[in-house]
């Protein structure tokens, strides 16, 4: 069963492209561009990694993580921006676990953050193993 991975993002050809990469490496993505949906598919379902952009048009990127993890106490969450935010993350108090990527990045940043932050059963629903 492919993990799913909830993608927080208001530029909607950006979290197409993510759910494009994410899809070919097994998981089950889902992308949303408000802040209040993603509390509400947070809600209905426990989603097992988070992409979070930190700039969004209707709320502020650490306050939705922090909604977030909220709804899902342990949910592992990778910050998304297209300036380099991770000085303002590490001074915000975001606990861990979290990273950081700078736009652009491509499916090999995507991959190995689903390496870092889900466990190794997880792990390798994403490499495709077993299929």
């Amino acid at each position: 069963m492919p993990f799913r991975v909830l993608i927080v993002d208001d530029e909607p050809d950006l979290a197409s492209l993510m759910c494009a990469f994410l899809a070919d490496m097994n998981c089950a993505p889902e992308a949303v561009h408000e802040a209040e949906a993603a509390y509400a598919w947070c809600r209905e379902q426990t989603p097992d990694l988070v992409f979070l952009d930190m700039h969004l048009g209707d709320q502020e990127g650490l306050t939705v993580f922090r909604q977030l993890r909220a709804l899902v106490p342990r949910l592992p969450v990778v910050v998304i921006s297209g300036m380099d935010a991770e000085d303002e993350l590490v001074a915000s108090g975001i606990p861990q676990p979290h990273l950081f990527l700078q736009k652009p990045f491509g499916p090999v940043e995507i991959q190995a953050a689903l390496e870092r932050l889900l466990p190794p059963a997880s792990q390798s629903k994403a490499h495709g193993a077993g299929s």
